[in-house]
């Protein structure tokens, strides 16, 4: 007897951690893909990139990369100023990223204070779609405020992506099992069997 519960635990173990996976896999993934950047230097370029791929994800149902990771996956000698443009390019990049979905972004530092503009192109090259989208003007690149922008531009640069649940308050929900003396309380197949 004591086999068979043993057995159930781990089917049922199994099943939430394949059910688990698929759910992860059912997400789309997106890189955010630096392009031309007008008076900005690298480093700079990768750290709003890395923002706005964290603004999406807290946003979204989505897994993006971006910044430095994104960066050392595209050619050393860097991407076409037509990438975006030629199905070739976007597919290459996809492929090095292993994203489904690309952001192109044209960052421009207009010289006043610190401020940056930020046009954005989304393609999905599996389809050849591809789409402007509403620039983002940053008037201060400190990270946190950056990072505010992006999460509040998420549905207008992916409008297709799932939202995630919000809570009262705003903040994204996460659901946690009710905590007795600090110990999540839950059933396992064991606790049934002996019940």
């Amino acid at each position: 007897r004591i086999v068979m519960i043993v057995n159930l635990h781990t089917l049922f173990t199994a099943s939430i951690l394949l059910a688990s996976n698929v759910a992860a896999a059912d997400r789309i993934k997106v890189a955010v893909v630096p392009g031309i950047a007008v008076n900005l230097d690298a480093a700079r370029v990768d750290a709003l990139s890395q923002d706005m791929a964290e603004g999406l994800s807290a946003e979204l149902e989505i897994d993006a990369v971006g910044g430095l990771e994104v960066r050392r996956q595209l050619p050393a000698e860097g991407l076409p100023p037509d990438c975006v443009t030629t199905p070739a390019c976007t597919a290459d990049v996809a492929k090095r990223t292993g994203a489904q979905q690309l952001l192109f972004v044209v960052m421009v530092d207009s010289g006043a204070g610190g401020a940056v503009q930020i046009d954005t192109t989304w393609v999905e090259p599996s389809t050849g779609h591809s789409a402007s989208r509403p620039p983002i003007d940053l008037t201060s690149t400190i990270d946190v405020d950056a990072k505010a922008k992006f999460e509040a531009a998420a549905t207008r640069l992916l409008p297709d992506a799932p939202v995630k649940k919000q809570g009262g308050d705003g903040t994204p929900m996460v659901v946690q099992p009710p905590m007795v003396g600090g110990v999540p309380r839950h059933f396992t197949t064991v606790s049934y069997a002996t019940g």
